[in-house]
Protein backbone atom coordinates (compact mmCIF):
# COMPACT_ATOMS: atom_id res chain seq x y z
CA UNK A 1 0.00 0.00 0.00
CA UNK A 2 2.72 2.25 1.23
CA UNK A 3 3.98 2.42 -2.75
CA UNK A 4 1.03 3.04 -4.34
CA UNK A 5 0.38 6.05 -1.73
CA UNK A 6 4.01 7.39 -2.19
CA UNK A 7 2.53 7.24 -6.31
CA UNK A 8 -0.59 9.00 -5.19
CA UNK A 9 1.41 11.32 -3.47
CA UNK A 10 4.39 12.24 -5.84
CA UNK A 11 6.28 11.74 -2.95
CA UNK A 12 8.56 8.38 -3.11
CA UNK A 13 10.56 9.04 0.27
CA UNK A 14 7.42 8.95 2.07
CA UNK A 15 6.73 6.99 5.22
CA UNK A 16 2.97 5.89 5.46
CA UNK A 17 4.16 5.12 9.34
CA UNK A 18 5.46 7.85 10.17
CA UNK A 19 4.47 10.53 7.30
CA UNK A 20 5.61 13.94 9.08
CA UNK A 21 4.39 17.40 8.02
CA UNK A 22 1.85 16.80 10.86
CA UNK A 23 0.21 13.87 9.15
CA UNK A 24 -0.98 11.31 10.83
CA UNK A 25 -0.56 7.57 8.82
CA UNK A 26 -4.38 7.68 9.48
CA UNK A 27 -4.88 10.63 7.35
CA UNK A 28 -2.43 9.41 4.69
CA UNK A 29 -4.17 5.98 4.43
CA UNK A 30 -7.66 7.24 4.47
CA UNK A 31 -6.79 9.75 2.01
CA UNK A 32 -5.93 6.96 -0.32
CA UNK A 33 -8.27 4.43 0.40
CA UNK A 34 -11.27 6.88 -0.04
CA UNK A 35 -9.95 7.52 -3.36
CA UNK A 36 -9.99 4.16 -4.64
CA UNK A 37 -12.99 2.32 -2.60
CA UNK A 38 -16.61 3.11 -3.67
CA UNK A 39 -20.12 1.81 -2.68
CA UNK A 40 -23.45 2.56 -3.54
CA UNK A 41 -26.59 1.71 -2.45
CA UNK A 42 -29.20 0.65 -4.57
CA UNK A 43 -27.02 3.04 -7.56
CA UNK A 44 -26.60 6.11 -5.16
CA UNK A 45 -22.98 6.93 -4.11
CA UNK A 46 -22.37 6.82 -0.46
CA UNK A 47 -20.46 8.80 1.91
CA UNK A 48 -17.84 6.67 3.59
CA UNK A 49 -16.48 7.83 7.03
CA UNK A 50 -13.03 5.92 7.53
CA UNK A 51 -12.83 4.88 11.15
CA UNK A 52 -8.94 3.01 11.06
CA UNK A 53 -6.82 0.57 10.28
CA UNK A 54 -4.98 -2.31 11.65
CA UNK A 55 -1.60 -3.78 9.75
CA UNK A 56 -1.40 -7.68 9.50
CA UNK A 57 1.73 -8.52 7.85
CA UNK A 58 1.34 -8.36 5.09
CA UNK A 59 -1.97 -6.61 4.57
CA UNK A 60 -3.54 -3.95 6.18
CA UNK A 61 -6.92 -4.15 7.03
CA UNK A 62 -9.03 -0.87 7.00
CA UNK A 63 -12.46 -0.55 8.74
CA UNK A 64 -15.42 1.82 6.80
CA UNK A 65 -18.46 2.07 7.62
CA UNK A 66 -21.85 4.41 6.15
CA UNK A 67 -23.45 5.88 8.70
CA UNK A 68 -27.17 6.37 8.92
CA UNK A 69 -28.57 3.70 6.43
CA UNK A 70 -31.55 2.86 5.70
CA UNK A 71 -33.28 0.12 4.29
CA UNK A 72 -31.62 -0.89 1.07
CA UNK A 73 -31.87 -3.85 -1.45
CA UNK A 74 -28.70 -3.67 -3.38
CA UNK A 75 -24.94 -2.87 -2.40
CA UNK A 76 -22.27 -2.13 -5.00
CA UNK A 77 -18.66 -2.08 -3.92
CA UNK A 78 -15.48 -0.92 -6.17
CA UNK A 79 -12.19 -1.38 -4.68
CA UNK A 80 -9.09 -0.56 -6.58
CA UNK A 81 -7.01 -0.03 -3.15
CA UNK A 82 -3.73 -0.74 -4.81
CA UNK A 83 -4.90 -2.72 -7.95
CA UNK A 84 -2.69 -0.30 -9.78
CA UNK A 85 0.89 -1.49 -8.95
CA UNK A 86 0.14 -5.41 -8.77
CA UNK A 87 -1.47 -7.66 -11.36
CA UNK A 88 -2.26 -9.97 -8.43
CA UNK A 89 -4.02 -7.80 -5.53
CA UNK A 90 -7.25 -9.21 -3.87
CA UNK A 91 -9.15 -7.12 -1.83
CA UNK A 92 -11.47 -9.08 0.38
CA UNK A 93 -14.46 -6.94 0.89
CA UNK A 94 -16.72 -7.74 4.39
CA UNK A 95 -20.40 -6.65 4.63
CA UNK A 96 -22.63 -6.65 7.33
CA UNK A 97 -26.19 -5.83 7.14
CA UNK A 98 -28.91 -7.69 8.33
CA UNK A 99 -27.93 -10.90 9.45
CA UNK A 100 -24.40 -12.99 8.84
CA UNK A 101 -21.52 -11.07 7.10
CA UNK A 102 -21.27 -11.39 3.60
CA UNK A 103 -17.93 -11.43 1.93
CA UNK A 104 -16.70 -11.08 -1.59
CA UNK A 105 -12.91 -11.06 -2.96
CA UNK A 106 -12.40 -8.62 -5.72
CA UNK A 107 -9.57 -8.53 -8.09
CA UNK A 108 -7.93 -6.39 -11.56
CA UNK A 109 -9.71 -8.02 -14.01
CA UNK A 110 -12.93 -7.75 -11.57
CA UNK A 111 -12.41 -4.86 -8.68
CA UNK A 112 -16.45 -4.19 -8.40
CA UNK A 113 -19.82 -6.50 -7.33
CA UNK A 114 -22.77 -6.69 -5.88
CA UNK A 115 -24.78 -7.76 -3.19
CA UNK A 116 -28.70 -7.86 -3.38
CA UNK A 117 -30.27 -8.13 0.11
CA UNK A 118 -34.35 -8.96 0.33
Amino acid sequence: MEASIRNQRNNQELDVLEPGNGLTSKQVIAEYVLTHFKVELDGKAQKLNFLGFERDDPAVICYIEIENVKKFKTINVRNEVIMDLYDDQSNIVHITYKGPVKSFRLVRNKPEDMLTFE
